[in-house]
């Protein structure tokens, strides 16, 4: 039995959040399960990834987070991760995302494959769906009404969840790169899982839409041979095979699978980004046909009633392990240590069932040997989080991300294929180190930085920084100076909205002030009955009985005053007719 320890605890806080657990830690951040609290009992969980506090004051890793997330926060999609808010205090920089009940792609293959294996045409229908929020955020817009052109770079079985009732979810946008995007990845420095990476990514090239095509490939090839693409292979050798004959087909390892199915991954993963389907929706298109036909095909309904299933005993160790955690935090102090989550009996480590259940065990790190993490149970595979020595060992390598390069050979290998286009030499792959560790990721250049404040009253209002809201009023905060014109909006209820347009080529402060909304009286307006209709008698005064009245003589005639037309057309005469007989009467 997993439980933690019952004495009153101390809750720390961030924002309005109150902080359950810690679920991991990267190199770059922590990630936490959180509650946010209210009247009557109202309690939601959520999950906070917070920049390390050690990287506060450092403008180039503030700088990375923040922009992973103005990116995130703009993406809105039923098959992508929600970020409900991202926030920044003093010295803590945080963003608030929704807590998934579910596991990875990755976690349900390896649990089904201790059963069988997972069925195909429910590994289809997942990766359909997750080409349907990829392709969303290909196409998403700035404000301007300007693509974006975002790409995800590192779409892999980890980063895709499915939830228990039936959704599913593409996650961690961390190294996901935006036309708009004020950082520049430095030369030669790969991001993201070798295994599922386009050759032109593997080279430092530029990239697009397409090289997500080629990962989900690389998935789809995968589901249909129920094996890795390249198994027990280092990242050097995965380099070489990607650079010099791509992939192999998928037939000739596995002969029983779809011609259809062969020739989806032949096209998704052609070495050329223009061999391949030009979208994620194209690629989506032919795949979502290809599952309608099959004998297996699965709604995400029949799905999620699957995983269930499969997973009842340990989703039940999750949810014990949450509600014990919940009812200590609602007998704790507001500020403090963070409660412990401790294992006093036979099962996996809380972190992990928490970690897994949250469909955030890969959100901090990308590992080696295209993305092959370590799970508690196999530390040969991906997975959870490892308890004790070797979860030590892994968490060192995993913060080797920001500070280790691989060896100079591999570099100018890399360059070397990527200017000549050509096969490198035997002897030149022999020579290159083979080191099974990540792929370099050294810091990207520090981009100078303008301090924003902005401060509205009432105090009520709330403030936007280019659609994004923001954590308080008012609010301080670091952002990249980019010399762009930026747009900030201050509103509340009641008041008149007010908006000022800044650049960014300076610090930035504002005060504003918003003046009420005039509260017109409604206008009275009498209602007038309307007059029943009168019978003629009524309406015409009656005579009394007397002499008839005397004819009312006609007035003189003006000729001056004349102004009537003739009937045949043109003015009167000016002098007037005479119809009297001259010569008198007779």
């Amino acid at each position: 039995m997993i439980s933690a320890t019952q004495e009153s605890v101390s809750v720390p806080e961030i924002g309005k959040y109150h902080l359950v657990a810690e679920l991991a830690r990267g190199g770059m951040g922590n990630v936490y399960l959180a509650a946010l609290q209210g009247p009557g009992g109202f309690q939601k969980l959520l999950v906070i990834k917070e920049l390390k506090p050690d990287l506060c004051n450092d403008e180039t890793y503030v700088a990375m987070f923040l922009e992973e997330a103005r990116l995130a926060a703009r993406l809105t999609h039923p098959n992508i991760v929600q970020t409900n808010e991202v926030g920044s205090e003093v010295d803590r920089h945080y963003m608030v995302m929704e807590f998934l009940d579910g596991r990875s792609l990755h976690r349900i293959g390896r649990r089904f494959a201790q059963q069988g294996g997972f069925p195909l045409g429910a590994h289809l229908r997942v990766i359909v769906e997750a080409l349907r929020g990829l392709d969303y955020a290909h196409d998403l817009r700035g404000f301007d009404d300007e693509p974006l052109g975002v790409v995800h770079r590192d779409i892999s079985p980890l980063n895709v969840v499915v939830t228990f009732d039936g959704q599913t979810k593409v996650l961690d946008f961390g190294i996901a790169k935006a036309d708009d995007s004020s950082l520049e990845t430095k030369a030669g420095i790969l991001k993201g899982r070798v295994a599922y990476m386009a050759p032109e990514q593997a080279c430092g090239a530029r990239v697009d839409r397409r090289a997500d095509v080629y990962s989900a490939g690389v998935m789809i090839w995968e589901a249909a041979a129920g094996r890795r693409l390249w198994a027990g292979m280092t990242d050097v050798e995965i380099l070489s095979h990607v650079l010099r004959e791509g992939a192999p087909l998928l037939r000739t390892l596995c002969p029983d699978a779809s011609p259809e199915l062969e020739s989806i991954c032949a096209r998704a993963m052609a070495r050329q980004a223009d061999d391949r389907y030009p979208s994620a929706a194209a690629l989506m298109e032919d795949l979502e046909a290809h599952v309608a036909m099959r004998d297996d095909k699965m709604s995400m309904r029949e799905i999620g009633a699957l995983l269930s299933r499969t997973f009842r005993d340990e989703r039940q160790q999750t949810n014990a392990v949450i509600e014990e955690t919940l009812l200590r935090v609602r007998g704790g102090t507001r500020s403090g240590v963070m409660p412990a989550l401790k294992k006093t009996g036979p099962g996996r480590d809380a972190r992990s069932l928490l970690a897994d259940a949250s469909g955030l065990s890969a959100l901090l790190t990308h590992t080696p040997s295209g993305g092959a993490a370590v799970s508690p149970r196999d530390t040969s595979s991906q997975g959870g989080v490892v308890a004790g020595p070797e979860r030590r060992r892994l968490l060192g390598a995993r913060r080797a991300l920001l500070g280790t390069a691989m060896g100079g050979a591999l570099i100018a290998g890399l360059f070397a294929v990527s200017l000549s286009r050509k096969p490198p030499s035997p002897s030149s792959l022999a020579a290159a180190p083979r080191v099974n560790r990540p792929i370099a990721a050294e810091p990207a250049p520090e981009p100078a930085q303008v301090q924003v404040s902005v401060h509205v009253s009432p105090a009520i209002a709330q403030i936007s920084i280019d659609g994004v809201l923001t954590a308080r009023n008012p609010t301080k905060t670091q952002l990249p100076k980019d010399g762009k014109t930026h747009h900030v909006m201050a509103f509340a209820d009641g008041y008149e909205t007010k908006s000022e347009d800044v650049p960014f080529a300076g610090d930035v402060s504002l005060e504003l002030s918003l003046e009420r909304r005039p509260t017109t009286p409604p206008r009275w307006v009498p209602v007038v009955a309307p007059q029943a209709r009168l019978p003629k008698y009524a309406q015409e005064p009656q005579r009394r009985a007397g002499p008839p009245d005397e004819p009312t003589p006609a007035p003189a005639a003006n000729p001056a005053a004349r102004t009537e037309f003739d009937p045949a057309g043109g003015h009167a005469p000016l002098r007037p007719i005479v119809t009297s007989n001259p010569y008198g009467a007779q």
